[in-house]
């Protein structure tokens, strides 16, 4: 029964009509019959038709390429297309015909200032070169200046408390931190003012002291929030750690609970 089936589906498999020559497609015209080819890969022989392209050029192609539209063309259709002489893209006019200089299209073009320049053809229809490059008109300092002010948000970026901040919230909110299960792994939170804005926390804390100052929570249980924070130096981070222990007389008191480790 099986094999029944399997004859069926390969009687009706379909065919198509031989390939004469006049047949057209797209642009190809069947010119002679098939021609013997050898795949270099298998070694078997396989038809080749001789056709004719619109443009005039001659070539080989297989019976499928041309039944499924693989091959339209000789491939005129995608060659290059040069910009016409005296072509204007913005203050470049097109001179001279184009040159393929390391397998990129480069355009002869003459600057309206009188400079000559080769630019890449794609730079031109793309609108990234209009000219020569030395005709801009030169920045001055006041428009640079203006340009620079425009474009700064807080101006604080490469400083200690900018990086502070960084920190405090990468190991409070990032669980790839090396310091996430001291801090956020354990609850600590940021306020979300400081959360979502460098000017805000910089605001409430102001610039970090000189001397080896960095910023402490009062309370090591509580989060990054404003009347939790301070300013502390190393020896006031000591003594609030998790890890620091008094000894008075003998008798070993241990501090409250803190974060281990110096922070930023």
């Amino acid at each position: 029964m099986a094999e029944s089936l399997v004859a069926a589906v390969r009687r009706t498999r379909k065919s198509y009509p031989r390939i004469q020559p006049g047949d057209v497609f797209n642009k190809l015209t069947v010119v002679s019959g098939d021609t013997p080819y050898i795949q270099p890969s298998s070694g078997k022989p396989v038809d080749r038709w001789i056709v004719r392209c619109e443009c005039g050029r001659t070539l080989q192609r297989n019976p499928a390429q041309l039944r499924s539209g693989q091959s339209k063309d000789c491939g005129c259709g995608r060659k290059y297309k040069a910009p016409a002489i005296g072509t204007v893209f913005g203050s470049l006019t097109v001179c001279g015909e184009p040159r393929s200089i390391n397998k990129q299209w480069m355009v002869p073009c003459l600057c309206k200032c009188g400079e000559r320049r080769l630019p890449f053809s794609f730079s031109l229809t793309d609108g990234s070169s209009t000219s020569c490059g030395k005709c801009r008109a030169p920045m001055s300092d006041e428009a640079k200046d203006a340009i620079g002010s425009a474009n700064r948000t807080h101006g604080k970026s490469a400083t200690s408390i900018y990086r502070t901040w960084q920190a405090m919230k990468n190991r409070c909110t990032d669980p790839r931190n090396q310091a996430f299960p001291m801090y956020g792994g354990r609850g600590i939170d940021v306020d979300p003012r400081w959360l979502a804005s460098f000017e805000a926390f910089y605001a409430d804390m102001g610039d970090r002291p000189d001397g080896g100052y960095s910023i402490d929570r009062i309370d090591n249980d509580k989060g990054y929030y404003p009347e939790n924070c301070r300013w502390a130096d190393d020896s006031t981070q000591n003594r609030n750690r998790r890890s620091f222990t008094i000894v008075r007389r003998g008798k070993q008191i241990n501090a409250p609970s803190a974060s281990v480790g110096k922070l930023t």
